[in-house]
């Protein structure tokens, strides 16, 4: 399977989801590409090694990774942090669907919220489904930490967050707290996924478990394409991501 990670942040920035996820899905011999900035995060600065081009290819872990320039920042300043979110957001909206090579799914990571924008446009153009993984509740998060106070800003997040929960085709959250945030905005309940953070951790158990509960998820049949590529097969993601599962997931073989 072919999947495309669209990111703000991605390693050597220090990210350990991506970190695990993205060679993990390598090793089992899956068609990996991550779609990201220059590695800025958390100073603000390019990292040693890298300068800013139109773009730049290299592989880490097994996976493809794209890297689009940016305006690098990580301050208080609310107009400089605007600043980097939309950079990206342009360069990847712009560069993305031509870079980013063929998916048939991709996972989004928020947040930022505006690295949904590129992966709706890339959705759209090539009819791939997105899975929005909420690790962070914007513009909450950023009110409260005094970044963005702007009743203009928070709106226009707030409303960037509701774009974002529409395009996508399914939505994971680490908490129950958070899904509970998401229907009280209007967020289908069916849509939402409790997968909490430290699903990634236990090597032995959570990764299988992280992926089966994707594949379980009835949003995902939105997607003719995605559907084919797993329901077809008869077997259920753990399966299929983890070579040492078994079994048939019960949520195919029931058609729900």
């Amino acid at each position: 399977m072919r999947v495309l990670i669209v990111s703000h942040y991605y390693p050597p920035e220090p990210d350990p989801r991506l970190n695990v996820l993205g060679p993990a899905l390598a090793k089992r011999g899956h068609e990996v590409t991550a779609l990201t900035g220059f590695p800025n995060y958390p100073r603000g600065e390019i990292y040693p090694g890298y300068r800013q081009r139109l773009w730049r290819c290299e592989e880490l872990g097994g996976v493809r990774v794209v890297r689009l320039p940016l305006y690098p920042d990580h301050g208080y300043s609310a107009l400089r942090r605007a600043l980097n979110f939309l950079s990206f957001t342009a360069s990847a909206t712009l560069l993305g669907p031509a870079l980013s090579g063929p998916a048939d799914i991709m996972l989004v990571a928020h947040a930022p919220v505006t690295a949904a924008v590129p992966a709706a446009v890339i959705g759209w153009m090539r009819r791939v489904p997105f899975v929005y993984e909420v690790q962070d509740m914007w513009p909450e998060t950023l009110r409260s930490t005094g970044v963005a106070n702007n009743s203009i800003l928070v709106g226009a997040l707030a409303r960037a967050g509701d774009f974002a929960y529409r395009r996508a085709a399914a939505i994971t959250v680490i908490s129950p707290g958070f899904k509970r945030n998401l229907i009280g905005k209007g967020v289908p309940a069916e849509k939402i996924q409790v997968i909490p953070t430290r699903a990634i951790w236990d090597r032995r158990r959570a990764f299988p478990t992280y992926w089966r509960r994707l594949a379980c998820f009835r949003t995902f049949r939105m997607s003719s394409s995605f559907w084919s590529a797993t329901a077809s097969t008869g077997r259920c993601w753990r399966r299929r991501f983890d070579t040492g599962g078994s079994g048939t997931c019960g949520c195919f073989r029931a058609g729900r």
